[in-house]
């Protein structure tokens, strides 16, 4: 669609010819190229919600939604037989939602329009763990055991595992498709170094060895969709002794 002004508005995709004249009779001719919009990425976890966004339109103008390929993935919302442009995520997944724009002086006629695709990541981000619980808070031969990897509280993915003074543990992090980063708040005791969805952890310590073994409380976290996951890293740090 072209104004008077020359203000091209694309209703489509496809090629067609413009042409225009001026008044002293001079034309000028232009192929215009509107290319199928590339399909954007939504990523959300369980239980979340996201909202579409499209730069210059409202989701009030949008129309013709197409719902979800994978309900049981994601839906969208719908309130009073309204689409409100938010997605919700139902279970670990990928889905598609398309949705069909026209300029508003068109919107009677039919077969025309723009259509966004979205493709939707619903994420359930989890280490792989070993045990649910915690350490113990005190070093003890018996009951302390170092490279398990404990589910702490599940509500707040926290997580603990114990390490040895220039050990490694490999973190591995399930239900993402987008690659994870874990960083480490004490890096000075806990070093990390990750490829894909692993992360390997190193505990150090490079105090005063005490007498008898010690226990250092360091952390590394990651954040996948605004959620966080925390893991505490205990570094068993032996005394003098070895006791």
């Amino acid at each position: 669609m072209i104004t008077p002004a020359g203000k091209i508005t694309a209703i489509g995709s496809g090629t067609t010819t413009v042409k225009g004249e001026d008044k002293k009779g001079n034309t000028i001719e232009l192929t215009v190229k509107v290319p199928e919009p590339a399909a954007r990425s939504i990523y959300l976890n369980v239980n979340k919600n996201k909202t579409i966004k499209l730069t210059g339109i409202k989701i009030a103008d949008l129309q013709d939604w197409t719902e979800s390929t994978n309900g049981a993935v994601a839906v969208l919302e719908n309130k009073n037989g309204k689409v409100t442009g938010k997605v919700i995520g139902k279970a670990y997944g990928i889905s598609e939602i398309n949705c069909r724009w026209k300029p508003k002086e068109l919107k009677d006629i039919s077969g025309i329009g723009v259509t966004f695709p979205f493709r939707v990541y619903v994420e359930d981000p989890r280490l792989e763990e070993d045990l649910e619980g915690s350490l113990p808070s005190k070093y003890d031969d018996d009951d302390f055991e170092t490279g398990v990897l404990y589910l702490k509280n599940k509500k707040t993915r926290t997580y603990q595992v114990a390490v040895e003074e220039y050990d490694s543990y490999t973190l591995k992090l399930n239900g993402v498709y987008q690659t994870v980063h874990f960083t480490s708040s004490t890096p000075s005791l806990v070093s990390v170094s990750a490829e894909e969805q692993e992360t390997v952890l190193t505990g150090y310590y490079t105090g005063k060895y005490p007498k008898k073994t010690t226990l250092k409380k360091g952390k590394v976290a990651a954040s996948v969709n605004g959620e966080k996951i925390t893991v505490e890293v205990i570094v068993v740090v032996y005394g003098d002794y070895g006791e």
